[in-house]
């Protein structure tokens, strides 16, 4: 099995153990991951586990940097070792071992950064790197050039379990994601051509002068293939305008319901196509039922945040309202609801 992995994040240790399996056995994997902005305080600590995981894949089941089986690790910007020895110790890495990585002062974004350079990210020079603060939020991977798994679900513990407790006992309580596998040659290698192109070429070796992520990359990919006798569309963020795809799908070719069931939402344009649809209007708290049928469910944690569309969809007033989420209600509230109780 060789796999080309590209998610959002990743701190679940049975995949990290997976992973490091494979390379062990001789199999190139290769992944990419989101860099993440350092100087967001609520990501620290998710972002320190990840890292730390991470370094585990670059190390490889023989424990050494550079050595045949290291897992081949790349971000959208450069991705710097865990310095906190007592934190390394604890998830089993050498206390000092960051120091196996260059120490080297880069530019992300406009800001100098020094630190032990784990592993390379797109560079927009020599020395510089794009600001991580759009974020590579994909989760799809690709196995053997046939199969090829995607959808919204993280790998995290916070996905799969909930908490580390939830982890330990065996309870899957996680966020409400959701994940698809299929087996196509075709799809597989689109999904292929758009991991070389965040990656920057099709070896083990990264290019960062060669790659692109976010709005830099091409829409260089077919869009439709058959999967077992039926249409499949794909398209990618930021290439493809793959929200602009969708919200062309439902004006078009949505006639009597629409059922989803989401993560978090927060686009306006889709949001307001879906209420012309419900209530015939456009406007704020106003329009009349149309028979256009509408069902979803959201994850629980993101269900009473002011720039969600649920918030709207259920006709309640925002606690604040920005240019790209204005609050605008529906007169008539959909059966939307939250994947659990929640307690006001």
């Amino acid at each position: 099995m060789e796999p080309d992995l590209a998610v959002y994040e990743l701190n679940l240790p049975r995949m990290v153990d997976a992973l490091i399996h494979r390379a062990a056995a001789g199999v190139p994997v290769r992944v990419i991951v989101d860099a993440k902005d350092p100087s967001d305080a609520e990501s620290t600590e998710r972002y320190q586990l990840m890292r730390v995981y991470l370094e585990k894949l670059i190390r490889g089941k023989d424990g050494r940097v550079k050595t045949a089986d290291d897992v081949h690790v790349y971000g959208d910007s450069a991705v710097f070792a865990v310095e906190d020895s007592a934190y390394r110790s604890q998830y089993g890495l050498p206390a000092n071992g960051y120091a196996d990585f260059p120490q080297k002062t880069v530019t992300v974004g406009s800001s100098p950064i020094t630190g032990y350079l784990m592993a390379e990210g797109e560079q927009k020079a020599a020395s510089s790197y794009y600001a991580p603060d759009n974020q590579m939020h994909n989760k799809f991977a690709v196995i053997d050039d046939t199969w090829v798994w995607t959808g919204s679900w993280n790998l995290t513990t916070t996905g799969l379990y909930g908490s580390d407790a939830n982890r330990e006992a065996g309870i899957l309580d996680g966020n409400t994601n959701n994940s698809i596998e299929l087996n196509s040659g075709e799809l597989a290698a689109i999904y292929e051509t758009e991991f070389n192109e965040m990656w920057g070429s099709n070896t083990t070796a990264p290019n960062p002068e060669n790659s692109n992520f976010g709005s830099r990359k091409q829409d260089n990919t077919s869009h439709v293939v058959q999967v077992g006798g039926k249409n499949v569309e794909v398209y990618f963020s930021g290439g493809d305008n793959a929200l602009g795809k969708v919200n062309q799908y439902l004006t078009s070719s949505a006639n009597t319901n629409t059922y989803f069931n989401i993560f978090a939402w927060s686009d306006q344009t889709i949001l307001d196509t879906l209420k012309v649809k419900w209530e015939g209007s456009p406007s704020d708290m106003q329009g009349s039922l149309t028979g256009f049928d509408i069902k979803g469910v959201f994850d629980s944690n993101y269900w009473n945040q002011w720039w969600s569309a649920s918030i709207d969809m259920t006709g309640r007033t925002a606690s604040q309202t920005s240019q790209d989420n204005p609050n605008t209600r529906w007169k008539n509230p959909d059966p939307v609801y939250p994947s659990c109780t929640i307690n006001t």
